[in-house]
């Protein structure tokens, strides 16, 4: 199991610890993202990625959702990262710890200042990388 938060598996080319290329990564990514292969791992209508037992089942992390975007080199899983936070952010304009993947209403922590800093990263990342994404 990986964690929702960081430091995290998924976040180790974010850190520094390794390229986003290297095969045994990809392989621990394909992994952590896998509904069939992580416990933790919940899809919904709004939103999918990493929960923790920290915050219940069915329950994403934003951060988790954030990490993948910046350790995305494909251009459509980053639009689907961003767009995914926007959409769950309850109309509040601030990420929160966790998020239920079918009814965002029902979150942990209204704001959440490390989640909104690391997807404040991303947006940067993003438009820095692909111009127009936004």
């Amino acid at each position: 199991m990986d964690d929702a938060n960081g430091p995290s598996l998924l976040g180790l080319p974010y850190m520094g610890f390794l390229a986003q290329t290297d095969p045994i990564y990809q392989s621990t990514r394909k992994m952590i993202l896998s509904v069939d292969d992580n416990p933790w791992y919940f899809t919904g209508s709004y939103i999918h990625g990493v929960g923790s037992p920290h915050t219940g089942f069915q329950k994403v992390w934003p951060m988790a959702v954030a990490m993948r975007g910046l350790t995305s080199s494909d251009r459509d899983e980053v639009k689907e990262c961003l767009d995914q936070l926007v959409a769950t952010t309850s109309d509040l304009g601030l990420m929160h710890e966790s998020v239920h993947v079918y009814r965002t209403n029902n979150y942990s922590r209204s704001w959440f200042a490390w989640c909104n800093s690391l997807v404040s990263q991303l947006v940067i990342d993003a438009i820095t990388r692909f111009p127009g994404i936004i």
